[in-house]
């Protein structure tokens, strides 16, 4: 609490202490203000365009297949 400069406020009535304690204690505190303003607009941004193509290719390709068979007893 000593960094943020608090300090010890004695027990008892006004009259225990002198003037001279009394202006060494006082303090002032500032006072912080801000503002705030919050909105909303209405932006005209660009559009998107979105393309999909497919294309079909006929592909031929030989395969070699071969032939099993099994007897059973």
């Amino acid at each position: 609490m000593d960094r943020y400069g608090a300090i010890e406020v004695e027990k008892g009535s006004h009259s225990d202490r002198n003037d001279e304690s009394a202006q060494q204690r006082t303090r002032s505190i500032p006072i912080v203000e801000e503002e705030l303003q919050v909105g909303k607009r209405t932006l005209n941004r660009g559009g998107v365009r979105i393309y999909s193509r497919v294309t079909h290719r006929p592909v031929e390709e030989q395969v070699t297949l071969r032939e099993e068979h099994v007897r059973v007893q």
